[in-house]
Order: C-alpha cells, then structure tokens, then sequence
C-alpha cells in the first residue's frame, strides 16, 4: 500500500507503508513531528500555523490477519433515528450517484473544527437525547477545548462530548438534542434537528459489498456536504500497516478536510468513515464494523 495521508485540513501527515524515501504533496514540508515516528513529517497548513500530529491509540482490530474476516451481524436498523429522519436510500445505478447524494442526504454531514483542525463527520443516530455524530480520530486531534459542529444549515453548536476508539482512527461526538433548539426573537423555537438527516446503516449492505463496486465518498472541505466524488471499492477488508487496523480501500478523489466524512454504497447506505488518502488517491477507510463497535 502506498504512502498514506490524513485529510483533515490543517495537517497532512506522510506515513511510510512500503519503504523508501518521503515524498511531498506539493506543500512545502515545514519541520519532523517530534517524539512520532522518524519517517513521520507535517506540512505547514495555510493560516501559517503548524497543527499536532499523530493518531492516539490505534491497534491492531484482530491479532491475525488470517483469521480476520468481516463480522456478520444483524441490521442496524433507522429506528435509531427517532427524532430526526433517515437519509433516503438513492435509486440503484444512477447516472450522477455522487451528486444524487448530495442532492437528497446532504442534510446527514457536518463539519468538524478543533484547534487549527477542520475535518468532516456523518450524523449517525439520534435517540431524542443526543445526536451522535461519528468522525475521524485524528479530526480531534486538538480538541482539549472542545469542538465546533457546523450543520447543513449553517447552525453551529460546540461540544466537549467525544469518544476516540482504542483501536481505530475514529472518534464519536455526542450532541445534546436540546443544543439544537434556538429561540428566535418573537418567542418561538425552533428545532434545527427538523433539517437533518440520520445516515443510512445498513450491515448485510456493508457485508455483500465487493470489490469493484461503486462507492461514493462525502465530505465537507469546500462546505458542508459539497464535496462528493464516485469511485471504485479496490480492498474490502486488508490490514493497512500505516494504521495498524484493517482497513478498506476505494479508488476515488478527495481533498484536505474530507477526514471524517464518509463512504457510501451506490444507494447512499455508510460504509465507513474517510481516514487518510494515499498519493496514488487510494482512500483508507475505517469499515463500518469498527464504528459500530464503538457504540
């Protein structure tokens, strides 16, 4: 596999998978993270500023890589999303299935700032208590102060409500559903939540998934929800060294800020969350078995 690189904006983090020498990305590389490993470089993001690197608490998802295998389970169904409606599923085989995601499920992406770190996440669940939004560990980096939630509509909340997984680059966010109330002048409330979206969770679609077919990645870079690029699935589960988990790979364009967002099926259903983008644009991905074992 190929050299790997965070997507969160703010950072691009160059890891070693097969030897030989590092090559830049067409920044200019600033200074060696300190006290990461020594083939380990960042690059300076625009505002001039340099953000922390590394990713804290990966580990391998299963002691041999022979006997992992993708874990069957049940459905998660959309009753999870009791207060906020599901993402509806897109048609099989459309022309534009990127931008028909855009389109009808935008309302399920937000966008992620910590520190100098700006990255993407995907509304997972809604329980009527809290919005539970899932995203790229390394997006929260810098979070010791909290994080900025940026919605569809523009509505922002800030939350210090997080979980990083032990053993993959992937962190959960937790929005109380009352933040998402505002009062407006004459009185009347309004609840943000009426314009979001749950995303679709579907994990026999994740099981039947094959190499080959197409996916869609999602993020919010140029806004929330507007980047959006199809692609070809090329590993659905293969041990990624660079991450020290399995990973799955996917053949398609992203940019600086994508970390976080997700991988969709052709009908929009997630299969797992962007995490960094080799320099050939092969995508690891963390599967959406190791989110769901996070919750």
């Amino acid at each position: 596999m190929a050299k790997i690189v965070y997507i969160a904006l703010g950072m691009a983090l160059l890891l070693s998978g097969c030897g030989g020498g590092m090559q830049g990305t067409g920044e200019n590389i600033e200074s060696a993270a300190e006290g990461g490993k020594s083939d380990t470089l960042l690059t300076k993001e625009s505002s001039g500023n340099l953000a922390e690197a590394g990713k804290n608490g990966t580990a391998d998802m299963q002691d041999n890589e022979e006997t992992a295998t993708k874990n069957p389970g049940s459905t998660l169904g959309l009753e999870n999303c009791e207060q906020i409606s599901a993402a509806p599923l897109l048609e099989t085989g459309p022309e534009n299935p990127a931008g028909e995601l855009q389109d009808r499920c935008s309302g399920m992406m937000v966008r992620i700032t910590a520190g100098n770190l700006q990255g993407s996440g995907v509304i997972l669940r809604d329980d009527g208590r809290e919005l539970l939004i899932v995203t790229a560990g390394h997006v929260l980096d810098q979070a010791e102060g909290g994080a900025d939630i940026e919605f569809r509509d523009g509505f922002r909340v800030r939350t210090d409500l997080y979980q990083r997984a032990e053993e993959a680059d992937l962190a959960v966010l937790r929005i109380p559903r009352d933040s998402l109330l505002e009062m407006a002048e004459d009185g009347s409330v309004r609840d943000h939540g009426e314009d979001y979206l749950c995303c679709p969770v579907d994990q026999n679609a994740y099981d039947g998934v094959r190499v080959g077919d197409v996916v869609i990645a999602m993020g919010s870079y140029t806004g929330v929800a507007e980047d959006a690029y199809a692609g070809t699935l090329t590993e659905d589960y293969v041990y990624a060294e660079d991450f020290g988990a399995y990973m799955m790979l996917a053949q398609v364009p992203v940019k600086a800020g994508m970390s976080g967002g997700g991988l969709f099926d052709e009908q929009g259903r997630l299969l797992g969350i962007l995490c960094g983008v080799s320099e050939d644009e092969e995508v690891a991905v963390a599967p959406l078995i190791a989110v769901l074992a996070m919750l």
